[in-house]
């Protein structure tokens, strides 16, 4: 008699395996916080007091991986009557993945 191990449905798959979860512990924030400095100050030369306007601490953010990797982000804020979805950032190597559209 042989036993076979299962594998885990996404371990089948070639697809790569996405997450997105809410930025909870301070090792998740930093990732967020890596990813808008890449994307935004590094790629787009976009200088620090724009990307970092202090609302950091009074929104919510979304870490997208992909494989484990940090891969983008997503800020919202709450006001009375509306949300605001803010600093959307994809690492370049992830641009051609649905993350972007998966985050919103």
């Amino acid at each position: 008699m042989h036993a076979f191990a299962r594998n885990h449905p996404e371990q089948l798959s070639n697809e790569p395996v996405k997450r997105i979860r809410l930025a909870r512990t301070l090792d998740e924030l930093m990732q967020v916080i890596a990813l808008r400095a890449v994307v935004y100050m590094a790629e787009q030369d976009c200088p620090y007091t724009e990307e970092f306007d202090g609302n950091d601490f009074c929104g919510v953010h979304l870490l997208g991986t992909i494989n484990d990797e940090p891969a983008g982000c997503i800020r919202a804020r709450f006001f009375a009557d509306f949300s605001k979805l803010e600093r959307l950032a994809v690492r370049r190597d992830f641009r051609r993945s649905s993350l972007a559209f998966d985050l919103v």
